[in-house]
Formats: structure tokens, sequence, C-alpha cells
């Protein structure tokens, strides 16, 4: 086997067509905007009862292909990764430097990647889940900043806004 050369060749980016009847019907279902209904907040004084049933967890953010992980290492010239013979490893490299790079210039350490149960998209970049979100959400202005960053270095974040995302989490959870 031979080391791979071409660390950019293009990955097929995912087609809403093709995707399954239950990520269809799924994808139509999450909260529109960035407010929670009532009935996916996690509520914590019922964690203890064992007959809570706890909302399924959700993922507010970006949604993004592989594809836009190697455009970015791509277009800001991040390093190369180490030689190997497993294109696998080699994009696994590159997304773990672009997030990275993002958490640098966004000043934000939060960043997640989770695989996403969307038609358009196959992962996530998180900013908040839905059990932590009346926690951890942070000032409109702080926000708006890493947007804004995140808009300006990675194309596929320019036309779209964060919204929520339910991941396959639950299915294994």
């Amino acid at each position: 086997m031979s080391v791979i050369e071409n660390i950019y060749k293009p990955c097929r980016r995912p087609d809403p067509e093709e995707a399954p009847a239950h990520i269809k019907v799924a994808s139509k279902d999450y909260p529109k905007g960035k407010a929670l209904p009532e009935n996916l907040k996690l509520d914590r004084e019922r964690l203890k009862d064992f007959s809570y049933d706890k909302p399924y967890k959700l993922f507010y953010g970006f949604g993004v292909n592989l594809q836009d992980f190697i455009e970015y290492h791509q277009k800001h010239n991040l390093p190369k990764p180490p030689p190997t013979t497993k294109l696998s490893i080699v994009r696994q490299c590159m997304v773990h430097q672009v997030l990275e790079d993002l958490q640098k210039h966004c000043d934000f350490d939060w960043f997640e990647l989770h695989l996403a149960m969307a038609v358009e998209y196959k992962y996530i970049l998180v900013i908040y889940d839905s059990y932590t979100f009346d926690r951890a959400e942070m000032e409109d202005a702080i926000e708006q900043e890493i947007y804004e960053v995140l808009r300006d270095r990675m194309e596929v974040c320019k036309n779209q806004e964060p919204r929520w995302f339910r991941t396959f989490y639950d299915i294994y959870h």
C-alpha cells in the first residue's frame, strides 16, 4: 500500500433525495429557532424519579459535511497530517486540526462534533445541547462573535443559521 498523496481528494456530500425515510421525517421534527419547547427541556428535579422519561437530546449548531472540513483545511493551509496509507486516518486528523483551529479563532473551547440525523449534513458542529442549554447559554454578543468567525472561516456556515439537530445519540444511549 502506498501513502495517501492527495489528501484533498473531494468527498461526496449527502444527497437529500437519497436519505432514508426515517431521517427525512426526523429532520422535519426539530424546533425552529433557539428557544426550546418545554417538552424538550430536561427536568432536573425529576432526574432521580425512575418513571421520568427524559426527552431526546438535541444539539444546537451548524450542519457540516466532511468535505467542508477538507476545504477548510486546504483554504487555511493547516499542517498536513502525518503520512499514512489510510485515508480515514488522514481525514480524522484533518477534522481534529480544523476543530482546534476554529476553537482558537473563535476563542471557544466547547465545540463538539456529532453525527447529524439530517438529510443534508452528516455532522453537527455543536455549540449547545438541550440538556445543558439552560446553564451554558452565552450572552448574545459573545455568541454572535463566534457565529461571525465561523461564517468568515467556514464556507458552509455562511448561508445557514445555527439550529437544533437530533443525532444518533439516543439510539445508542
